[in-house]
Formats: structure tokens, sequence, C-alpha cells
């Protein structure tokens, strides 16, 4: 198997907007067809940062004339846009011939992480040669690795536990706070104190959110 990464940054609806609002947008796009002089993308999203900003963000998105329609609940975003024909965009040259190996990565600074593989590294080349060539207001692009390799890491996407909002709130901010990294970044008292609430009360909700999170990452992994 032939295995790709690759980052850049262009004029994109998505990304001028990630950086705007200081938020980050994980996913996939799910369809593509054109019709009528058009070429129209559903994608799918999931959007991380302050809530506000996320708030923001989709209120400016549903402002937009190239988007069609919005569905948004939680943090999940679906939604509908379209191009003219000769505006191209790197969705336009993803085909069946190659597939992704995890999750679209848009980071607060607009700047876009695609991961894709295929059996064949003309497919990635050919991929690799258009996006750079014709991308819509691209502004740079980087090949970080094209290589042939086992596939190892493949990211399955699948339905997660419902959380509150409380805990839902403690676990990004954990995240977002450095509390995973080793050496951990804050303690659970710095944590507390930026969400504003008493010691205890942050710890329950984040006792709570891993205790329903970590079983489905664990039945995840591979074998």
């Amino acid at each position: 198997m032939w295995i790709t990464k690759l980052t850049w940054k262009h004029d994109c609806m998505l990304g001028n907007r990630c950086k705007k609002f200081n938020v980050s947008a994980t996913g996939y796009p799910l369809d593509t067809y054109e019709e009528n002089g058009k070429r129209y993308h559903t994608y799918f999203k999931v959007l991380n940062g302050k809530e506000n900003d996320v708030k923001d963000f989709v209120n400016d998105l549903k402002k937009d004339k190239r988007v069609l329609d919005v569905e948004f609940e939680g943090n999940s975003l679906f939604f509908l846009s379209y191009y003219e024909i000769e505006e191209l965009v790197p969705t336009t040259f993803y085909h069946r011939r190659i597939f992704f190996v995890k999750p679209i990565v848009v980071d607060t600074e607009g700047v876009e992480h695609w991961e894709l593989a295929s059996w064949k590294k003309e497919y990635l080349s050919e991929f690799i040669i258009n996006t750079q060539k014709t991308t819509h207001g691209l502004e740079f692009f980087k090949i970080l690795k094209i290589e042939q390799a086992k596939m190892t890491d493949v990211y399955f996407p699948h339905a997660m536990p419902k959380l509150t909002k409380g805990q839902k709130n403690a676990f990004e901010l954990a995240y977002q706070e450095g509390y995973y990294k080793y050496p951990r970044k804050i303690d659970l008292q710095g944590l507390a104190k930026l969400a504003k609430v008493s010691l205890p009360t942050f710890r329950e909700h984040l006792m709570r959110a891993e205790e329903r999170l970590i079983p489905d990452l664990v039945k995840s992994l591979p074998k």
C-alpha cells in the first residue's frame, strides 16, 4: 500500500473561518456530484473550539451563498455547498482509487492536513499534481511523506457515547490545555480554575466523560 501525508492552505470556506474564529474542523467529504454547471460537495465535520466561537463559525458559514444546507448539532456539522465547475478545490481530485487513512484536519490557522492511501503510487501522484497545479487560491503545499508501507494505523469512524455539556466541556478543556500530554501541562486544579467550577465538580465531569469514552476507544484499537 502507498501512503501520503500532505499539508496545504488555500482560499477555503472552512479554512478561512477556522482561522477567523479560532476553531478547528475534523472530518470527511461525504459526496461530490456535478449538476447544471456546478460541482456540489457534502461534508461532515466535527468542530472544536470555545462554544461561542463554534456558534459564530456556524452562523457565519450559513451566510455564505455557496452553502445550500446546514445541519448542526452538538459540535457535529453537516453541510452541502457548491462551486462553479472551473473553481477547483482539493476534493475535486479525490476519487475512488484513493482513500482516507485519517480524517482531514483543518487547524486554527486554516491549514489542512490530509493522509491518503492507494494501491498504486500513481494515483496519489496524480492527486498531488492536480491539487498543486489547479487548487483555487493555493498559498502553499507540502508533501510530508509518500511511501510504501503496511497499513497499521487507519482511523475507523464510529458513533461516540453522548456526553453531558459539563462532561464534554471538561474533556475538551483537558485535551486543549495539555492534561493528556506527557509530561502534563496542567493539573486538575488549574483546569477547574479555567472552567470556573469547583475542583470536585470538574473532577467528576472529567471522570464521567472518561468512563464513557475510554471503553469505546479500547474496543476500536487494532488487535
